[in-house]
């Protein structure tokens, strides 16, 4: 009995075209992807954004441990880290190292800054034992031309981000 074998074109597609598309695929992200985050707005709005939920998560951490922590924003305007009272970086909450954010060490953030903070005369936002701000005031976030600002409120810690393009709102813990 003959064996009857299929060619690959009834049954699917080679091999070879699928690297041809794949590589295709490849080549169209390799130039979007960099495109779309060089835009100012999609790369200050997720800075900010990713501040704000930053500031919310080592509030509640502050609650949780039952301990003060400070939110100290970098004196050159590249980041920020969240400190406890001897000074030392708290663990990231997702467990990846210290609680920190360098924008330069980060290829979406890269060139994003801090150019002014305004937190009653200091550089940092202490969450006391239960939870409540102290130090707040208002942080400006910069890239290329366009800018945000976040405001932080006393006591409840309530955040408020002006100049982003959509609709934000904060979590109140």
């Amino acid at each position: 009995m003959p064996r009857r074998f299929r060619t690959a074109s009834g049954r699917g597609f080679t091999i070879l075209e699928l690297l041809i598309v794949m590589l295709g695929i490849a080549i169209v992200a390799s130039l979007a992807i960099p495109a779309w985050f060089n835009r100012s707005d999609v790369t200050l709005d997720n800075a900010a954004k990713l501040l704000a939920r930053d500031l919310r998560d080592a509030q509640n951490r502050a609650s949780v441990l039952d301990e003060d922590l400070w939110f100290v924003f970098r004196e050159d305007g590249d980041g920020y880290a969240v400190v406890d009272a001897d000074g030392e970086r708290v663990e990231d909450p997702v467990g990846n190292g210290p609680f920190e954010r360098i924008y330069s060490a980060n290829a979406i953030f890269e060139g994003v800054e801090i150019p002014r903070v305004e937190l009653g005369g200091g550089r940092a936002i202490r969450f006391d034992a239960e939870g409540r701000a102290h130090g707040t005031g208002a942080v400006y976030l910069r890239f290329n031309d366009d800018s945000r600002v976040l405001t932080v409120s006393p006591e409840t810690g309530h955040i408020e981000i002006n100049g982003l393009a959509d609709i934000w709102f904060d979590s109140d813990r």
